[in-house]
Protein backbone atom coordinates (compact mmCIF):
# COMPACT_ATOMS: atom_id res chain seq x y z
CA UNK A 1 0.00 0.00 0.00
CA UNK A 2 2.58 2.60 -1.10
CA UNK A 3 4.47 2.55 2.20
CA UNK A 4 1.35 3.18 4.33
CA UNK A 5 -0.26 1.06 6.99
CA UNK A 6 -2.10 -2.10 6.00
CA UNK A 7 -5.56 -1.68 7.56
CA UNK A 8 -8.13 -4.47 7.31
CA UNK A 9 -10.90 -3.23 9.63
CA UNK A 10 -11.95 0.22 10.82
CA UNK A 11 -14.02 0.54 14.01
CA UNK A 12 -16.35 3.55 14.12
CA UNK A 13 -16.73 5.08 17.58
CA UNK A 14 -19.61 7.38 18.49
CA UNK A 15 -20.02 9.04 21.89
CA UNK A 16 -22.53 7.21 24.12
CA UNK A 17 -23.23 4.59 21.42
CA UNK A 18 -24.49 1.21 22.60
CA UNK A 19 -23.46 -0.55 19.39
CA UNK A 20 -19.98 -1.26 18.02
CA UNK A 21 -19.65 -0.63 14.28
CA UNK A 22 -16.86 -2.20 12.20
CA UNK A 23 -16.11 -1.65 8.51
CA UNK A 24 -14.00 -4.28 6.73
CA UNK A 25 -11.73 -2.74 4.09
CA UNK A 26 -11.32 -5.06 1.09
CA UNK A 27 -7.83 -5.83 -0.19
CA UNK A 28 -6.61 -4.10 -3.37
CA UNK A 29 -8.77 -1.03 -2.79
CA UNK A 30 -7.70 2.33 -4.22
CA UNK A 31 -8.50 5.65 -2.59
CA UNK A 32 -9.34 7.25 -5.95
CA UNK A 33 -12.54 5.23 -6.47
CA UNK A 34 -15.72 5.77 -4.43
CA UNK A 35 -16.97 2.45 -3.05
CA UNK A 36 -19.69 1.30 -0.71
CA UNK A 37 -18.30 -1.04 1.97
CA UNK A 38 -20.38 -3.52 3.97
CA UNK A 39 -20.25 -3.10 7.74
CA UNK A 40 -21.16 -5.01 10.88
CA UNK A 41 -23.03 -3.70 13.92
CA UNK A 42 -22.63 -5.50 17.25
CA UNK A 43 -24.73 -4.87 20.33
CA UNK A 44 -23.53 -6.33 23.62
CA UNK A 45 -25.43 -7.20 26.80
CA UNK A 46 -25.19 -4.60 29.57
CA UNK A 47 -24.23 -7.21 32.19
CA UNK A 48 -20.53 -8.02 32.37
CA UNK A 49 -19.47 -11.66 32.78
CA UNK A 50 -16.20 -13.34 33.77
CA UNK A 51 -14.70 -16.34 31.97
CA UNK A 52 -11.27 -17.73 32.91
CA UNK A 53 -10.51 -14.53 34.80
CA UNK A 54 -11.35 -12.25 31.84
CA UNK A 55 -14.28 -9.82 32.04
CA UNK A 56 -16.43 -9.27 28.95
CA UNK A 57 -19.94 -8.36 27.84
CA UNK A 58 -21.58 -11.16 25.80
CA UNK A 59 -22.73 -10.41 22.27
CA UNK A 60 -26.50 -9.84 22.18
CA UNK A 61 -27.00 -9.24 18.46
CA UNK A 62 -24.95 -8.87 15.27
CA UNK A 63 -26.40 -7.32 12.11
CA UNK A 64 -25.18 -6.40 8.62
CA UNK A 65 -27.38 -3.47 7.55
CA UNK A 66 -27.21 -1.77 4.14
CA UNK A 67 -26.99 1.76 5.52
CA UNK A 68 -26.01 3.60 8.67
CA UNK A 69 -27.94 6.36 10.40
CA UNK A 70 -26.38 7.86 13.51
CA UNK A 71 -28.19 10.35 15.74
Amino acid sequence: MNGGLDVGVVDLVFKNAKTDISVKIPENTTSTVIKKFPFTCRKYHETEMTLRGQKFKPLAKETHPNSLSVT
